[in-house]
């Protein structure tokens, strides 16, 4: 896939397709760095056929570098445990939208430390639609946001036992950002943790509306 990324041209709007049954192993930072602007990549495939990316060591990521990025349909599975993170959104990478994306449990003890990480500085993102379950294996965060500005996190179902919140802000708060029609389970079915759904690190501005959040806490 990085090397596909590496055939676009800025600014084009050039689209990738991914075949349904596609497979790639991610080994080291930036194994797939999508750092060219106003690119899409699709997954094609339903089910077991979506485009999937195994994590073989800690560090292994697909980073989104390049402003104004679409990825649809893909499925990230964690082989190791502690991973730092599935997908990293760089600072200079605003505009990005993740969509219809799952990141699943993996096997016993493997787990991204957060599914999907965003640095300070990528404004105006959207995650919609995606499918988060760590299960019992101790991730930290589904969604981890850095001083998040203009970003909507909405229809997506995020389930398992995240030791801090199944979405929260590292650093900063939030600005002018929405969390809409969301499912955010910290816990399991039957073992709902004491920890929150959701957190900030300070005061911030959110609307959230229409969403369902399940915690003992």
């Amino acid at each position: 896939l990085d090397y596909a990324v590496g055939r676009c041209t800025a600014g084009r709007g050039d689209v990738i397709y991914i075949m349904p049954g596609y497979t790639q192993t991610m080994a080291a930072a930036d194994a797939v760095d999508v750092d060219v602007a106003d690119v899409r990549i699709i997954g094609l495939g339903r089910g077991l056929k979506r485009p999937r990316f195994s994590y073989t060591a800690t560090g292994g990521e697909f980073v989104i570098g390049g402003v104004n990025v679409r990825i649809e349909n893909l499925v990230f599975v964690p082989g190791i445990s502690a991973v730092t993170h599935a997908i990293d959104v760089e600072a200079a990478a605003t505009d990005a939208q993740i969509v219809n994306c799952a990141f699943e449990v993996g096997a016993a003890g493997f787990e991204f430390n957060a599914a999907i990480t965003v640095v300070a500085g990528a404004d105006r993102g959207l995650i919609n639609g995606c499918y988060f379950n760590s299960g019992a294996e101790g991730a930290i965060y589904g969604i981890s946001l850095d001083t998040p500005t203009d970003w909507e996190v909405s229809e997506n179902y995020i389930m398992g036992d995240y030791s801090t919140a199944c979405i929260g802000t590292i650093t900063g708060a939030g600005v002018n950002c929405r969390m809409l029609r969301n499912y955010v389970i910290n816990g399991l079915p039957g073992n709902v943790g004491a920890v929150a759904a959701f957190t900030q690190s300070a005061a911030g501005t959110w609307f959230v509306a229409g969403n369902v959040f399940v915690s003992d806490v």
